[in-house]
């Protein structure tokens, strides 16, 4: 099953496995550590979202939405303030 179908299935673990096989056989790829952040999110596994979501945007600095969902993730885990 594609990864896509999992997400939308809300499969959000077997997501996130098939996400870190995508990043080990493909390398890190800023698509692919931001829907593996997104999938994190959903888990309420933010301080994990938080480094793929920074991974992703030191991939791709114009990706703005892992800037943006980073920010949401470390508002919810209380970490906003220390982040330079």
């Amino acid at each position: 099953m594609s990864r896509s179908v999992l997400r939308k299935m809300e499969r959000w673990e077997e997501a996130i496995a098939s996400y870190t096989r995508q990043v080990e056989a493909e390398g890190e790829t800023s698509r692919a550590l931001n829907n593996r952040a997104f999938c994190r999110a959903r888990l309420g596994q933010f301080a994990e979202a938080v480094l793929d979501y920074s991974r992703a945007f030191e991939v791709d600095p114009e990706n703005a939405h892992a800037l943006h969902n980073r920010g949401i993730c470390l508002q919810r885990t209380g970490l906003f303030a220390e982040v330079p």
